[in-house]
């Protein structure tokens, strides 16, 4: 469910907020209970690679929003 999360957070930049979080914080979760002996460690490999995807998905969506005002600003003071 989490790399289902994390692909889905780079198809559309809006995506992220909803999915990209959600599968940021359920890998985080889910690496922390794996880690603690918690939760069955087969899984992950497909985890981090959810938590990957997130990541660059929010990477990718804070560098178009970053370019988008630094444009806005250009525009109104150039």
């Amino acid at each position: 469910m989490v790399l289902a999360l994390g692909i889905l957070s780079l198809v559309p930049p809006i995506a992220v907020i909803p999915f990209g979080l959600t599968a940021w914080f359920m890998a985080s979760s889910d690496i922390r209970d794996m880690n603690a002996g918690r939760m069955d460690a087969s899984g992950r490999t497909v985890t981090q690679a959810g938590q990957v995807c997130a990541a660059l998905g929010a990477s990718v969506w804070c560098a178009c929003a970053a370019s988008l005002l630094l444009w806005g600003l250009w525009r109104v003071l150039g």
